[in-house]
């Protein structure tokens, strides 16, 4: 969970979360940095400060990248007086009680706004590894006179 801002907690693994959120993330990405972004600045601790304030950047490049801009830029239905309803991003607009919401849409919105930029999704390139996998594989042998570790000199060399 990404509320746990205990000494204990491993904050790197956090930031890493939303570095990688940033530069690879997709859909599946947006609703954790939604709620990291939405604990109050008054929670965070100086451990967790770079992931907290990175995180509306990677959040918007990881809407962009998905394609759901439009999505949430879209009208949320009517309410019963017949009226709109704000987008999800006019009520991360709005927000007064969580700033980075705010933040994160106000950068979403520049994205979109970039003529470089596509708001169509991102074809994924291949599956990501786990950055915390439960088994790592052992080296066939520890004897480094393997002979995939022989360097043969060459003239290329000198």
């Amino acid at each position: 969970s990404v509320t746990n801002y205990n000494r204990d907690s491993s904050w790197p693994v956090l930031y890493a979360y939303v570095i990688a959120a940033a530069l690879a993330g997709g859909a599946d990405t947006l609703a954790p940095l939604e709620e990291l972004m939405s604990q109050s600045p008054k929670d965070i601790t100086a451990k967790n400060e770079q992931a907290y304030f990175s995180a509306p950047d990677a959040w918007a490049r990881a809407l962009m990248r998905s394609g759901k801009f439009e999505e949430y830029a879209r009208s949320q239905g009517l309410k019963d007086d017949g009226s709109p309803k704000p987008s999800k991003l006019q009520g991360m607009l709005i927000s007064r009680s969580q700033p980075l919401l705010a933040a994160a849409a106000l950068r979403a919105i520049a994205y979109a706004r970039n003529p470089a930029l596509s708001r169509r999704a991102a074809e994924p390139k291949g599956d990501l590894p786990d950055i915390l996998p439960d088994d790592v594989p052992k080296p066939a042998s520890d004897d480094l006179s393997d002979e995939r570790f022989v360097l043969e000199p060459s003239a290329d060399m000198f």
